[in-house]
């Protein structure tokens, strides 16, 4: 074999060498779906002072409360959210989202995040809410309650049907 050709098999053997090398050295255990280094905590958890005063708060709301008194009271939602229809721009229902542990900034995550979610009328008004927190679980349709029924009075309600 040749000078030349020995050359060339040294240059591929040292650039396999070198690729196994940085390979080993930055080794992370990885989602096989995305290629992305698997994460072990979520982004952003609420303080636990702040969750005990924002679930007190939460149960004190009741269908029809305007929005902008919710938010005086729970503080800045995470998002705000205008639904309109695509053909004629039409209102169909605005939505504030809290989160409480988010596992991602830039993306939803149904498994990890915690969070409540209000829905409102045109008129501001709170017409349903869900949730997917531990001991704070509720799904209220909109339109399904009453007006004038606090979050913490339909929980209780419902809890008393399921014993």
């Amino acid at each position: 074999m040749n000078t030349r050709g020995l050359a060339i098999i040294a240059l591929c053997v040292s650039g396999m060498i070198i690729y196994a090398l940085l390979a080993l050295a930055g080794e992370r255990r990885m989602n096989t779906s995305t290629n992305q280094p698997q994460k072990k905590t979520h982004d952003f958890v609420m303080d636990q002072k702040k969750q005990m005063e924002f679930f007190r708060n939460l149960m004190t709301l009741k269908i029809g409360d305007a929005r902008t008194e919710i938010i005086q009271r729970l503080g800045p939602p995470t998002y705000d959210q205008v639904g309109t229809r695509k053909e004629d721009n039409k209102f169909i229902v605005r939505s504030v989202t809290y989160y409480i542990k988010r596992w991602d900034r830039d993306l939803v995550n149904e498994i990890h995040d915690r969070r409540v979610k209000l829905y409102f009328n045109q008129e501001d008004l709170l017409i349903g809410a869900t949730s997917n927190i531990e001991n704070y679980q509720f799904d209220i349709p909109n339109g399904t309650v009453s007006g004038g029924t606090s979050i913490g009075k339909f929980l209780e309600k419902n809890a008393q049907g399921k014993k």
